[in-house]
């Protein structure tokens, strides 16, 4: 069971809908394994914002989860620490969309006075969330100049639309990748650089029928230069050229990504 501090709850009497959308959210905390410390945090946070707003209730749940969110990042030790929390399973669990998230946790940045640490770690990650969808957008256009796949979708077992291996495993691995080099989370351009060393290493590792010919031929460019300098770069050079990228502005080590 949670416990809240005494001292939080000394002067707090909740009414009985407060009392009943707290005790679904200790059930909620309880089953996802947040910590008794967040879980504590947010009821005060819940707290100080019903008392103020009482309409909150109509989506508690999805307050719940902004407090959540707000009490991981006062939690963490610095600005590039790990959440305690795992935001994504929170927000499927509870049918959370991020525009609505973000549209709660600005109001709730208007009417309560938040750390500074907290601000920033919103920031960042609307941000961070800006940037990543703004590089799959650009993605999903290049995907189909690059490989090969079915022009009419397939359905999984369980109804889903499959999708192709080699996108899949693209967009895995700069999700992956992308925490590990500074700022490509945080900057666009830096981000898309990074997704095409992250296609150019699919690439070279997708069977070559499955390749637009300008690939296929850009591996046989390389694989000629390997075998004469030891040096390789036509497939990221084609990468570049067709969608006006230059990686050696950023000074991505490329070999991070295969190790």
């Amino acid at each position: 069971m949670y416990g809240v501090a005494p001292s939080i709850d000394l002067f707090h009497v909740p009414d009985a809908k407060s009392h009943i959308l707290e005790k679904e959210f200790e059930n909620f905390c309880a089953r996802l394994g947040i910590s008794t410390s967040i879980y504590d945090s947010s009821i005060k946070l819940w707290r100080s914002v019903y008392s103020i707003n009482s309409d909150l209730q109509n989506e508690a749940h999805h307050w719940f989860i902004c407090m959540l969110f707000i009490s991981a990042l006062n939690s963490r030790i610095s600005e590039r620490s790990r959440l305690s929390i795992n935001t994504t399973r929170i927000l499927q669990k509870s049918m959370l969309t991020m525009y609505n998230m973000f549209s709660k946790l600005k109001f709730l940045r208007d009417i309560v006075a938040l750390s500074d640490k907290a601000i920033d770690g919103i920031l960042i990650f609307e941000r961070r969330f800006c940037v990543t969808s703004a590089v799959y957008y650009k993605f999903e256009k290049i995907y189909p100049f690059i490989f090969l796949s079915d022009e009419v979708s397939e359905l999984t077992v369980d109804g889903q639309i499959a999708i192709p291996e080699s996108k899949h495993c693209c967009w895995l691995l700069f999700l992956l990748v992308k925490d590990h080099i500074a700022n490509a989370a945080v900057e666009l351009i830096l981000g898309f650089h990074t997704l095409l060393c992250c296609v150019e290493y699919i690439i070279k590792t997708t069977p070559r029928f499955l390749l637009q010919p300008s690939f296929e031929q850009a591996l046989d460019q390389e694989k000629e230069m390997v075998d004469a300098t030891g040096d390789a770069t036509p497939v990221i050079s084609v990468l570049c050229e067709k969608f006006g990228a230059n990686i050696t502005e950023n000074n991505i080590d490329e070999n991070f990504i295969y190790e």
